[in-house]
């Protein structure tokens, strides 16, 4: 097996690869504006961004989104929403209508400045990969490479391909690697240039589950070795929780929700944040002396007014059952359905004599014997009212 080397990489091939390929490479350091409140590098400020089709219809309005160097974010949403839109226009390949994107501290589109995509220091890793067929690994990482010298055209190819695990891969077509292998060739040749921000859409969707989860990791671990911010399109709430810092939560080509990963799952602003993270139970009632009474007791409410209709969110794994339920006020007995086996988790669902149905997911060797009675509270500390 031939290992990549600096000394069985020939200059010419080098050349080859490159020649003619035009691409501005300018260190992060160089360019970066600081963010004086974190001491990091500012990567990405994109401020009141709005953006739509000619037929009027509105794509972006007033989105702003701000990266530091080595910060994950993803763009969580659903069709439609302006995601990949928002990428196009941060990545320069449509002409931004109104606002201000700034890459490196360093103004790429506003009004009347649109700087081309070659020459704003950003990359864009893709669902499918978008690797040349005909050549070699270590030619598809060295594509663009251009305006610096042989020596660390050569280099930066070898770092980056070590970087990723794949130097012993150096010599061969993309079409004898896995899928997994695929992606992280395309990974290297994101990052050989020095970006400063990647930009990724969808681009774990064409994995399965155990190499996804693979593929996830050493992304993150690349990422943050090297110092790159990134912008991550995706559809999956479980993908954009475990790659993310923050997560941006899209609607109607808006910004939701902002915030890390945590703080989005347990205290959502609104249901539709709500929703998007898991199955929940929702309860209505009305708010009085700030409680809403519900079939399983009362759940506070205090941010809303009296006489207001409001919505209760209570997430699966926060239903009791058992003997945690029966020291919880309004707990009372209910006959459970097996719905999904999860390994470790079963899901289930319950229903209660108004015929509300309560989603419960809960340890596996919570399991009761006897399903036909089983009492069941709700675990209101984690509970969140909406008006409704």
């Amino acid at each position: 097996m031939n290992f990549l080397t600096r000394k069985n990489i020939d200059l010419k091939v080098a050349d080859a690869v490159s020649g003619g390929i035009a691409s501005k490479l300018v260190e992060r350091s160089d360019v970066c504006g600081l963010d004086a409140g974190v001491g990091k590098p500012r990567v990405l400020e994109a401020m009141t961004i709005t953006h739509g089709f000619r037929d009027g219809t509105k794509v972006l309005q007033d989105f702003s989104i701000q990266i530091d160097a080595g910060e994950i974010i993803s763009l969580l949403g659903p069709s439609g929403c302006g995601k990949t839109t928002t990428l196009r226009l941060i990545a320069g390949l449509e002409p931004l209508q109104k606002g201000t994107i700034k890459i490196g501290g360093s103004t790429a589109s506003s009004e009347g400045i649109h700087t081309p995509p070659e020459n704003r220091n950003v990359a864009m890793m893709f669902q499918d990969y978008a690797l040349f067929p005909h050549l070699s690994v270590f030619d598809n990482v060295m594509f663009g490479l251009g305006r610096i010298s042989r020596e660390e055209r050569r280099d930066r190819a070898i770092k980056a391909l070590d970087d990723v695990g794949l130097s012993e891969y150096w010599d061969r077509k993309p079409a004898t690697l896995s899928g997994g292998q695929q992606q992280r060739v395309a990974l290297a040749r994101a990052i050989a240039p020095n970006p400063q921000l990647l930009l990724l859409d969808e681009p774990f969707s064409d994995l399965d589950t155990e190499l996804r989860r693979k593929v996830r990791t050493d992304t993150i671990r690349v990422l943050k070795s090297a110092g790159v911010g990134a912008l991550m399109v995706t559809h999956d709430p479980e993908e954009a929780l475990y790659m993310s810092d923050r997560i941006a939560v899209m609607k109607d080509g808006q910004i939701e929700q902002i915030g890390p990963p945590m703080d989005l799952y347990n205290n959502p602003r609104s249901l539709y944040v709500a929703r998007l993270f898991s199955e929940i139970n929702e309860f209505l009632g009305i708010v009085k002396n700030g409680m809403v009474e519900t079939a399983l007791g009362l759940a506070p409410a205090s941010e809303l007014k009296d006489g207001e209709l409001a919505t209760v969110m209570i997430r699966p794994e926060h239903v009791l059952i058992g003997d945690e339920a029966k020291a919880v006020p309004g707990a009372v007995d209910a006959s459970l359905d097996l719905l999904k086996y999860l390994g470790r988790d079963a899901v289930m669902q319950a229903k209660l004599d108004n015929g509300d149905e309560v989603i419960i997911r809960t340890d596996i060797r919570n399991l009761p014997l006897d399903t036909s009675s089983v009492p069941i509270a709700l675990d209101f500390k984690n509970s969140i009212s909406f008006k409704k």
